[in-house]
């Protein structure tokens, strides 16, 4: 951004221009920019890489998860619909979340599914409902207080996008130095490890998955 500053010129007695800058990328780079872009970057990893494990997973063991969190009241068919359409959402939104298109959109559908999963894996807790959540595929997460930890921090994180978004727009990739960019990756792996960490405490905690509730 340039920058023009004006003074006196008493021989031509009129203004005359004295020096042009410009703004460092820092100087735009805020907390709140940065806060917001390290959300985004978050949600899109984790989408990711939640997607990319769901699709290298058994069909059978995803449905089968999808029936626990909805208490067994869906039919197999419906379930398996579910189970083939969950990835490829959730692999939509990562992409959108990380190319930083429709950002604000985006947050809202990503808080919509983190607040009904989040909400189904609080009343299994509750209920001391224990069984493979396939989060991140397989049978290495275990819904319990670790998942559900994460989960809130995601829903968190996403709420915080969707309600500031369009009050402070994410900066734009060349508005970022290359200091900065090391520091995003750095943060975002950070965080994203730390995520995935405290989710998988509910394995820590049980020797084995319950076959049923």
């Amino acid at each position: 951004m340039w920058i023009a500053r004006w003074a006196p010129d008493p021989e031509h007695g009129m203004n005359t221009e004295i020096s042009m800058y410009t703004f460092s990328a820092s100087s735009s780079w805020d907390f709140p920019n940065a806060l917001l872009l390290v959300a985004r970057m978050v949600l899109g990893v984790m989408f990711l890489a939640s997607a990319a494990a769901k699709m290298k997973s058994q069909h059978a063991s995803l449905t089968q998860a999808v029936q626990r969190f909805s208490f067994d009241r869906l039919n197999p068919s419906t379930a398996g619909y579910i189970a083939r359409l969950l990835p490829l959402m959730e692999f939509g939104l990562a992409c959108f979340f990380l190319i930083g298109v429709e950002v604000k959109a985006t947050a809202l559908v990503a808080t919509g599914l983190l607040l009904l999963f989040t909400a189904l894996m609080a009343v299994h807790i509750t209920k001391d409902h224990h069984f493979a959540c396939n989060c991140f595929g397989g049978e290495s997460s275990q819904i319990g207080w670790g998942t559900l930890m994460r989960n809130s921090i995601l829903l968190l994180l996403s709420v915080l996008l969707a309600s500031s978004s369009w009050l402070t727009p994410p900066a734009a990739p060349h508005d970022i130095s290359p200091a900065e960019i090391v520091a995003l990756v750095m943060t975002t792996t950070s965080v994203c490890a730390m995520l995935l960490i405290i989710g998988e405490t509910s394995v820590l905690s049980h020797a084995r998955i319950p076959t049923s509730t």
